[in-house]
């Protein structure tokens, strides 16, 4: 399997996007619509965000995340759903793996 050195600054981003996700969704739990939630986001031009609010993410979910990545030459990208009890649960990393750095 082909392995993605991430760079270090990708990884704090990734790290901090990962909090703000568990104080929002502590703060409006899951049940909202995907709107509530919605503002797909690019952290300082390097990591990508895809706010979903589903009853689960699908193959074409994880699918677009890898295209966006693809399309702007980033390494990761993180698919969070908001409508599970736990938010831990509704993370997903999604790694570019054609990604040179």
């Amino acid at each position: 399997m082909k392995q993605v050195v991430l760079p270090a600054d990708i990884e704090m981003l990734a790290t901090q996007t990962v909090n703000a996700s568990f104080v929002a969704h502590r703060a409006f739990g899951p049940g909202l619509l995907e709107k509530a939630y919605r503002l797909d986001l690019l952290i300082n031009q390097r990591l990508l965000v895809e706010l979903k609010a589903v009853d689960a993410t699908n193959p074409i979910h994880r699918a677009q995340v890898t295209t966006y990545l693809k399309l702007l030459r980033l390494p990761l990208g993180l698919l969070i759903n908001f409508n599970v009890p736990l938010i831990k649960g509704g993370i997903t990393r999604v790694l570019n793996l054609d990604f040179q750095s």
